[in-house]
This record gives structure tokens, sequence and C-alpha cells, in this order.
């Protein structure tokens, strides 16, 4: 857990910064998921969440603000970049130099990038390391008292190399079903929910725990 979180930012300066370290560190590998599941780990810099920040400006460009039809304001789209007014033709080929500053020196724009969610900052929502008194709690044991659950299990994986022995051998001995999912990081959940979903239901209905419909296809367990 020490090297989870020091390896995270303590802040970000935009909502997508914060949705492009977590698709780049590898916290989560579908860019669609942590678009969804970021805006829910942060907030601004006034304690507002994040995805609370979107929803509302998602309401305002759809129409609605509390509820009631809004209405609609000329924008243009974040995905757009602003093109130049080129020069008209006759005039002089070269390059624009930029303005510079009395000492010389170049003018630099430092003030925060308009984003989908305005210049500011936004940090986390819950300070981690705080919970370290608890984290041998959530670890310690855990694979045994999985084995002793008297039911169906089913363990989903992004892979075998990490399987401790007990859950090896309780593997080798029929305990449990385990799936091991291809390209997905440690939030299967949130890299393949498509795939998630499609074994969880064939677990389900393998188990007699609900009924499938005519549409639904069974996946086969990898064991």
């Amino acid at each position: 857990m020490h090297t989870v979180l020091q390896g995270r930012p303590r802040m970000f300066n935009s909502v997508e910064q914060a949705v492009e370290w977590c698709v780049r560190s590898g916290q989560v590998r579908n860019h669609e998921s942590a678009r969804v599941s970021m805006p829910g780990q942060v907030v601004s810099s006034t304690g507002v969440l994040a995805a609370k920040m979107v929803e509302d400006i998602v309401d305002t460009e759809q129409g609605y603000v509390g509820g009631q039809p809004a209405r609609r304001q000329p924008s243009v789209s974040r995905d757009s970049i602003s093109e130049e007014v080129e020069e008209a033709e006759g005039e002089s080929g070269e390059f624009k130099i930029p303005a510079q500053a009395s000492n010389g020196s170049l003018t630099v724009d430092r003030s925060p990038p308009e984003t989908f969610t305005g210049p500011g900052q936004f940090k986390w929502r819950i300070d981690l390391a705080r919970t370290e008194p608890h984290w041998a709690g959530w670890f310690t044991g855990l694979s045994t008292r999985f084995l002793g659950v008297p039911t169906a299990k089913l363990l989903l994986l992004a892979g075998v190399d990490r399987l401790d022995r007990e859950l090896t051998v309780g593997q080798m001995q029929g305990k449990f079903q385990m799936q091991v999912l291809p390209q997905v990081g440690h939030t299967v959940h949130e890299d393949s929910p498509d795939r998630v979903a499609e074994v969880l239901a064939t677990f389900l209905i393998r188990n007699k725990l609900c009924t499938a419909t005519d549409s639904f296809s069974p996946s086969f367990p990898a064991s």
C-alpha cells in the first residue's frame, strides 16, 4: 500500500488530468471506465465532488438546470482546438514572433488551462494513508476465509502468478471456480466490465441461483 500511495499525485489541475493519470498509471486500463470512476474519487479545492460538477455541466449542456430546461449558450467544443486567423494573402509569409516583455524575455501565460470542469485543483476524496491501521485486517487470512465459505465460489483474476499457496491448493482441489481475464489489471470489473458481467451471469446460472433469458449465451469457465 505504501508503494501505491507514493506513486499517486497529491493534486490534479483538472478532472481530465486525473482521468489521464488513472489510465497512464495502469490503475484502470479502460479509458471509458476511468472517465466514470475517477470523478467520484476527487474533490475540488472547495470540497465539491468532481462527479457532481461533471453531472451539473452535462445537465446544463443538455438543456436542464434543476430539472428544468435551460437556455443553451453558444460554446466551443472542449475537444476542438481554436485556429489562429490566417494572414491575408499578399502579406509577409514569415512566422509570427511571440510578444516579448520589456526585459527581452518571452511573455508566458501561466494561468490554468480551461478544461471541462474549468481551471482549479482537485485532491483525493479519501486520504488512504489514514486507513493504515486497518490494512492488516483487509488482507491477513483472506484466502483462508474465502476457502472456508460453505457455498459456490468464483475467483476472477488478471493472472495466476500471484496466487498464494492456499489458493493454489484450493483450486487444484476444486474448492472454487477460477476465471482468468486477459488484458486486465487490478480493477478487473472496470477494465473489462462486459466480460465480468458475462462470467458472473454464467456462474449464477450454472449454480442455479437465477434463470437465463432466452437471448443469453453462457460463457464456459476456464477452470
